[in-house]
């Protein structure tokens, strides 16, 4: 099974959730390859580039459609009805 996102669907956000109390941000660093911009453009290439593949095998009825963003039980059920879970 390969999932595959819109641009659209992406959001990137990048937040620190409950950082120690000694937290300094000068003590931490961030890789250009984990920068929000860099993350994004290639997410748009991989998007860009996988689209045509998506296109393919819908045509050949391999490709369902499914809605990630519902509860986990209704995705798990309708990845068993989808035609792609043989």
């Amino acid at each position: 099974m390969v999932v595959l996102f819109t641009a659209k669907q992406v959001k990137l956000t990048i937040k620190v959730f409950n950082p120690p109390a000694d937290y300094k941000e000068e003590d931490y660093y961030q890789r250009e390859d984990d920068k929000p911009e860099t993350v994004k453009r290639r997410l748009d290439v991989n998007i860009a580039q996988g689209e045509p593949i998506v296109t393919h095998y819908r045509e050949l009825g391999l490709v369902s459609d499914i809605q990630g963003n519902q509860d986990i039980d209704d995705v798990f059920a309708d990845v068993k009805k989808s035609d792609c879970s043989n």
